[in-house]
């Protein structure tokens, strides 16, 4: 019984080992694909880059990036962008997003009330009139 709780605790711990090494983070071609993003505006790329770019650009977190993928944000029709745009507004300003965790472990990613302005009156531009 011992033997098959360690086995399974170690092929857990080789499976994340090997999804790390599969899909790398980089910071840096997150940021640099959010901030040459046409249909964001420049101050909403940056808040982008600061606080949502390493879970929601590829190669993110597939479970953040199957609700907004910013990568994809220009193939998104207006109607889509404006659902999403409402959707992180509504999660940033209740503080849900960024998750807890990824606050904790990056206290300067989380949004300031500034960062989280700037995302709300962007979702308001983008709604319907």
């Amino acid at each position: 019984m011992k033997k098959s709780v360690k086995m399974i605790a170690v092929i857990a711990c080789a499976c994340l080992f090997t999804a790390l090494i599969a899909h790398p983070v980089s910071a840096q071609t997150a940021e640099k694909s959010a901030a040459t993003s046409t249909s964001l505006p420049a101050d909403v790329a940056k808040v982008v880059d600061k606080s949502c770019a390493h879970c929601h650009m590829e190669p993110g977190n597939q479970m953040a990036l199957s609700r907004v993928n910013f990568t994809k944000w220009d193939s998104y029709d207006p109607a889509k962008q404006a659902s999403k745009a409402a959707l992180i507004a509504k999660e940033v300003s209740k503080g849900k997003m960024p998750p807890k965790g990824y606050k904790k472990d990056n206290p300067d990613k989380v949004p300031t009330e500034a960062d989280i302005k700037v995302i709300s009156d962007w979702s308001k531009s983008l709604q319907p009139k």
